[in-house]
């Protein structure tokens, strides 16, 4: 979406948090984007979820993908250039 982002991701234990998680996607992202940027990209802080049912995250990955259908822009959310589900998961 042009004005936020979902992320749907799974932090293993003993991994980085969450915190220095969202840091880093932050971080790379602002260096990718400084030749373009004109101001800032991120705002402060951030909002999260945590989900620990199967249901639960099946139900958010489908709001997830389907943000661009509900908002207009595509379709079909397999047409939203920005839309990534794992392998793992299917599609």
């Amino acid at each position: 979406m042009p004005s936020h982002l979902h992320l749907v991701a799974m932090i293993e234990p003993g991994g980085k948090t969450l915190n220095l998680f969202v840091q880093s996607i932050k971080k790379r992202s602002t260096l990718a984007a400084r030749q373009t940027l004109n101001g800032p990209l991120w705002q402060r802080g951030f909002y999260d979820s945590f989900i620990d049912r199967d249901k639960a995250l099946l139900e958010v990955c489908l709001y997830v993908l389907n943000n661009p259908v509900k908002a207009g822009i595509v379709k079909d959310w397999r047409e939203y250039p920005h839309s990534w589900l794992s392998p793992e998961l299917g599609t």
